[in-house]
């Protein structure tokens, strides 16, 4: 019988007890404390996105890896404001609210949502794979218009599993709005499988919003978003954002590119 692994977690400094083995990677992050935070082990930064940074870690409660969003502050803000911080944790809580909601095949599960600390966090199923924003940068790469034409059928049933996970998130009893879909917030796994990332600007269609706010990524931004008229928001704001992803996947470029 192997000897039993133990990890220091949590605030309470609880010890959990496991006779499976660790990955030899977690064994060595979980030897420096500055990759404890709470009962995880950060292991590596997955990405960043305008609210928050997502690590590989490993769950010492669940003895499995996880992706783990923290908040992070804004770059170039050495000190960042109660303001800030605070719509940044309404932005996270909003994410995890929409997502935990939604139990679909191709939308990234929610395991937890807490604080260590001031520092919140969400917890959700780790997927292996790469965004479609990175396969389209890879296929442009090797001289492609777009990974489309490497594989066009494969693609097309990519776009039918996103069109599905979409129409049963606007179909809820209380229907959810993604508002941000573009190829970074849509997941490949090695077998094509895609998932549905990032509800962080989630819209549920009986919560009001205010008007003139403007939210999104200009280049995949349906034209009521734009324009700062969240009224208009419904279920077509996503089927924009899908649109985009297809018209950049033919052409090799989003419908528009810029800033507002």
């Amino acid at each position: 019988t192997p000897p039993a692994e133990t990890l220091a977690a949590g605030e309470s400094a609880i010890m959990l007890v496991s006779r499976e083995p660790l990955p030899a990677d977690v064994e060595e992050a979980a030897k420096n404390p500055a990759n404890k935070f709470g009962k995880y082990v950060l292991l590596n930064e997955l990405g960043r996105g305008a609210v928050g940074v997502v690590h590989r870690a490993w769950d010492t409660y669940l003895h499995q890896p996880v992706a783990l969003k923290r908040i992070r502050p804004p770059s170039g803000v050495p000190n960042p404001g109660d303001l800030w911080r605070e719509t940044r944790v309404v932005s996270l809580l909003r994410e995890a609210r929409s997502a935990v909601r939604l139990r679909h095949p191709n939308i990234v599960p929610i395991y937890d949502v807490d604080r260590v600390g001031r520092d919140y966090y969400i917890s959700m199923e780790f997927v292996e794979g790469s965004t479609m924003a990175e396969l389209v940068r890879r296929s442009r790469d090797r001289g492609q218009l777009s990974p489309y034409f490497e594989n066009p059928k494969r693609w097309i049933h990519t776009l039918r599993d996103i069109a599905r996970a979409l129409h049963y998130a606007h179909t809820r009893p209380n229907p959810v709005i993604h508002c941000d879909l573009k190829p970074s917030n849509v997941l490949i796994d090695p077998d094509g499988r895609a998932f549905i990332l990032d509800f962080g600007l989630a819209r549920e269609l009986r919560t009001p919003s205010a008007a003139g706010a403007v939210s999104g990524t200009p280049s995949y931004m349906a034209p009521e978003q734009a324009s700062g008229r969240p009224e208009e928001i419904d279920a077509r704001t996503d089927v924009y954002g899908l649109g985009a992803i297809l018209y950049e996947l033919l052409t090799g470029r989003p419908p528009f590119v810029g800033e507002i």
